[in-house]
This record gives structure tokens, C-alpha cells and sequence, in this order.
């Protein structure tokens, strides 16, 4: 009960506060800035807080539409906070806007997801992968989204391409997860 309570309540602080610190380094990289800016969003969203930072950062980009993160940043909380419709006309908003934007492409591929709107979202997710092929998070949407629709094959393909191009990047931890998911889906094919 209580000490549960306060454990979690402590942790969730904990986080926040170290996302709060990896935003503000001086040496943080854009990626890097965006990447805690979201988990902090979605720790704050998940607490409880998604309508107050819906409503900080709608309000932040109403005042500066040419800032980038702000449109990436007020998309997430809107997604987080559960309103998918609002964060999908707001993603294409500024997609109209940043056309190249890969990181908006992305969410709103997986927004389309989330609205059951499949063919969308795998055409934005491919396009964000044209524009840019580092952005594997477009790959991991592609495969559990694959997986959803029972489409095993598609979903094997995805998860064993990622898991060698995990390989090839020297990255042996990530890659388990779609190792894990490859055999996953060979066992439903």
C-alpha cells in the first residue's frame, strides 16, 4: 500500500529529474534532447499530467510555429494523453509545414495506427525510412503493427531485417528485441 505508493511515486521523481538533466546538458544532441524530452512526456502522461503539458506545449507552439521540436513535442503529448485524432491533425499540420520531418512522419504513422488507419500508417513510417533510414523506430511500428494485422510473414521479415541491421550497428543488447520477435512470429506463420 503505502510503501508501494511512495516507492513509485519516488522513482517516477527520480526520472523525471534525470530526463529533466539529459535535456539540459550543453553536449545533449538534438536526438538526444527529443529522445528524454518524449520519456518525460510520457512519464508525466502516464501520471496522470498529459492535460497540463498538452496545454503547455499547444500554447508554446501557438506562440512559435517555426520551432521543429515544438511541433514533435506537442504531437507526442497529445498522443500520450490519449487524444489520437487531435495529435494526428496536429502532426500533418506541421507536416505541411516540415516537410521533411521525419520524427512527425513517424508519429503520425503510428498515430494512424493507433486509428486503425493501417495503409496510412505504413506509408508514413515508409516515407520517414526514405527520408532517413536511421530513424529504426519507423521499423520497430512496422513490425508490431505487422504483427496486429496477424500478417506473420511481413512481420518476420521486418523483425530479421532489424535484428541484422542491429547487428551491424554493434547493437548487441537492443537487438534481442526483435530477435525475440522474429521467432515469434516464425512460430505463427
Amino acid at each position: 500500500g503505502v510503501l508501494y505508493h511512495y516507492m513509485m511515486s519516488s522513482c517516477a521523481r527520480l526520472a523525471q529529474q534525470k530526463l529533466e538533466q539529459a535535456m539540459d546538458r550543453p553536449d545533449a544532441t538534438e536526438q538526444v534532447y527529443l529522445s528524454a524530452a518524449q520519456q518525460r512526456l510520457l512519464l508525466l502522461c502516464a501520471q496522470g499530467g498529459g492535460a497540463g503539458e498538452v496545454r503547455r506545449y499547444a500554447d508554446a507552439l501557438a506562440d512559435n510555429p517555426a520551432d521543429r521540436r515544438l511541433w514533435l513535442l506537442t504531437v507526442a503529448a497529445m498522443e500520450f494523453a490519449g487524444e489520437p485524432e487531435r495529435a494526428l491533425q496536429t502532426a500533418l499540420e506541421g507536416l505541411e509545414r516540415f516537410e521533411d520531418h521525419v520524427q512527425l512522419m513517424i508519429h503520425a504513422g503510428d498515430l494512424c495506427r493507433t486509428l486503425r488507419r493501417y495503409d496510412e500508417a505504413f506509408s508514413w513510417w515508409k516515407r520517414a525510412l526514405d527520408q532517413d533510414s536511421s530513424y529504426l523506430d519507423a521499423v520497430y511500428s512496422m513490425g508490431f503493427c505487422h504483427e496486429e494485422l496477424g500478417q506473420w510473414e511481413e512481420a518476420h521479415r521486418v523483425w530479421t531485417e532489424l535484428t541484422r541491421e542491429l547487428d551491424r550497428r554493434g547493437n548487441t543488447i537492443e537487438r534481442d528485441l526483435p530477435a525475440r520477435r522474429a521467432e515469434i512470429a516464425m512460430r505463427n506463420m
